[in-house]
């Protein structure tokens, strides 16, 4: 061979031993590019409710970050204690993952068996969106229990590991997802200071399923019998944590990931503009009670951020609030809210409209009664959205006592307050997750109804408690410990302009009746509930006979019922009502908004029975009436 023609031979040769090892190299990492993975990181610095805005703890009150540990403690009030992923989730088409967690039992009975590990495969209505998945939903479940055995779906270890393992091990759990199934690999392992593995079990099985293998990845603990959990304490301070967790990894072709998937620390902002004034109420994940970040207002001016304002953020409610008077009202204004956590910066946007005084017509969107099972009700804020109102209502129940999957704290003192508030924050933030797209863009006004305050109606009684010895159902009055109280209406309607009159009533409760002006139309903003005289003043409870509140006797004349002296709004919103129904200073017309229709055609409660035919109803229909 000449040389030149062997040099070009051994080039050719050499460019054609690259381009296969390419080619193989190619073939290798193709398959594994669209591989997600995830490893959690967790300030080491707080200790709070809030682990952090990529996670989604069930129920909250149960959770904390503790110094770079996700802690549970296990309570009867969460029917399933569980935190999900938000930014992972599992795609259908056939593939592999695996997980793995540090886990530590805090608290050891051998009378009461706990079960921790991993959930996988978690759906719910909507299994294809993450957030409908997130309570209520079902999966697969694998890991470990408090006596050592290994367990995973159909198949549970012969061996136990000792109590001294399961003081600090990890776990790891392995899926190969096929056309038939999937098969899986649970396995407990312990390290030592050597990097060698001192003890560990494994537990394989396959399971044979046409199912679709897809949905929510999640961490759980609970107990293996219903009915072991112990009650929770009141004080949120004695937070007695039965399991830990740390150094979450997630990876795996069969992983999809969103890192626009977050909640938090500023989850969504509520606004009004009134007369020359803002008032805007943000929303913030719950950072505890030595938490001194504060929360700031920042306004699009001159091609830049402008920080404002400034707020701290409430003990319980989580809400930070702004108000700016002189504000101009003919120019919309783009803002955001930012929160410093850590070394990240939490934030929300939106626009600050400008008041459609001119508009020929002007749009207001009503919705409420939001129970869970539609959650995130996706379609309907699109349509909202679509429909581009120019006012948002939500006339109350902006939750009930059952959402998110798990029942109610009660607050009687106020030490029981911090832990009934991070049992209702979550129910709530169902409601401001569902429609913040919705209240980022326009003014909103948010009133609180019965299910609000943990009631399944409620007589205000002008903000008095429930009369001792009586029935919160019967007699009226509030349940709820009155910081309680105030908490929710600081998250719901601390940003309604400000009140008519703002003495508080009984029990040092506040109040929100208010004149809303906007578009031209002068609305009053009322509370029917909280003045309302309870039913056992109009009906002799000892001898009714069903629900008080509910007049079944066709002989009855309703108009017996209205007795002197009893009150529907209130002697203080009658005052307010009689000046603002001849204030019709920049309106052309008046509105009223408030919880309860005052003229109901109640015909029915409990079904189509004759037994069920109402002659009265004291709950709505503008009872009493004079």
């Amino acid at each position: 061979m000449q040389k030149g023609i062997k040099a070009i031979f051994l080039r050719l040769m050499s460019n054609l031993v690259l381009s296969a090892w390419l080619i193989i190299l190619f073939l290798i990492i193709v398959p594994f590019l669209d591989a997600a993975n995830f490893k959690s990181y967790l300030r080491k610095d707080v200790t709070r409710p809030f682990i952090g805005k990529e996670y989604w703890p069930n129920p909250q009150m149960d959770w904390q970050l503790n110094k770079g540990k996700m802690e549970v403690m296990i309570s009867r009030i969460g029917k399933n204690h569980d935190v999900h992923i938000l930014t992972h989730q599992l795609r259908p088409e056939v593939g592999d993952f695996n997980q793995s967690v540090r886990i530590g039992f805090q608290n050891i009975n051998p009378k009461k068996i706990m079960r921790v590990g991993f959930k996988f495969g978690i759906v719910g209505a909507m299994p294809e969106e993450y957030r409908s998945n997130l309570f209520g939903s079902s999966g697969y479940q694998a890991g470990i229990t408090s006596e050592g055995k290994l367990f995973g779906p159909s198949g549970e270890s012969k061996d136990l590991l000792p109590t001294s393992f399961l003081k600090d091990f990890r776990l790891n759990l392995l899926v190969k997802h096929h056309d038939t199934g999937f098969d899986y690999t649970v396995r407990a392992e312990k390290w030592g200071e050597e990097m060698e593995v001192r003890a560990s079990l494994e537990l394989k099985k396959s399971i044979r399923s046409s199912k679709e293998l897809s949905g929510n990845l999640a961490l759980f603990s609970d107990y293996l019998q219903k009915g072991q959990a112990p009650s929770i304490p009141s004080d949120i301070n004695n937070f007695r944590p039965d399991v830990t967790f740390q150094n979450w990894e997630i990876e795996g072709r069969k992983v999809k990931e969103n890192s626009s998937q977050t909640f938090g620390p500023v989850l969504w902002t509520q606004y009004t503009l009134h007369r020359g004034v803002m008032k805007m109420t943000a929303q913030i994940s719950p950072l505890g009670k030595k938490n001194e970040e504060k929360v700031y207002l920042e306004l699009w001016k001159d091609g830049k951020w402008k920080r404002v304002l400034s707020s701290a953020i409430h003990e319980y409610a989580s809400t930070a609030h702004f108000r700016m008077e002189n504000w101009n009202d003919q120019h919309p204004v783009s803002f955001r809210v930012v929160l410093k956590d850590g070394d990240k910066i939490g934030e929300w946007k939106g626009t600050i409209r400008k008041d459609p005084k001119n508009k020929k017509t002007i749009k207001l969107a009503v919705l409420s009664c939001m129970k869970d099972g539609a959650f995130p009700n996706q379609y309907l804020q699109q349509n909202v959205i679509t429909q581009d109102p120019d006012i948002l209502f939500f006339a109350g129940d902006q939750l009930y006592e059952s959402n998110g999957g798990y029942s109610i704290v009660r607050a009687s003192k106020i030490e029981d307050v911090a832990r009934a508030s991070l049992n209702y924050l979550p129910k709530y933030w169902i409601f401001g997750w569902s429609f913040r797209d919705a209240m980022k863009d326009r003014p909103s006004i948010v009133i609180p109804d019965d299910h609000d305050v943990y009631h399944g109606n409620i007589w205000g009684l002008g903000g008095g408690p429930v009369p001792e010895g009586g029935s919160k159902n019967v007699d009226g009055g509030y349940e709820m410990h009155p910081e309680w109280v105030r908490m929710v209406e600081r998250t719901q309607v601390s940003n309604l302009p400000d009140p008519y009159d703002p003495t508080p009533v009984l029990q040092d409760i506040g109040v929100y009746y208010t004149d809303f002006n906007y578009g031209g139309i002068s609305m009053a903003v009322l509370e029917d509930r909280k003045f309302k005289s309870g039913p056992a003043q109009a009906v002799d409870k000892g001898t009714h006979k069903g629900r008080v509140d509910h007049v079944r006797d066709p002989n009855l004349d309703p108009k017996v019922l209205d007795k002197p002296g009893l009150s529907l709004l209130g002697k203080r919103q009658e005052e307010f009502l009689e000046a603002w129904a001849g204030d019709y200073k920049n309106a052309e017309m008046k509105a009223i908004l408030s919880q309860s229709p005052f003229c109901a055609v109640a015909t029915h409660h409990g079904g189509g029975k004759d037994s069920n035919i109402l002659i009265a109803d004291l709950d709505s229909n503008g009872w009493p009436q004079s």
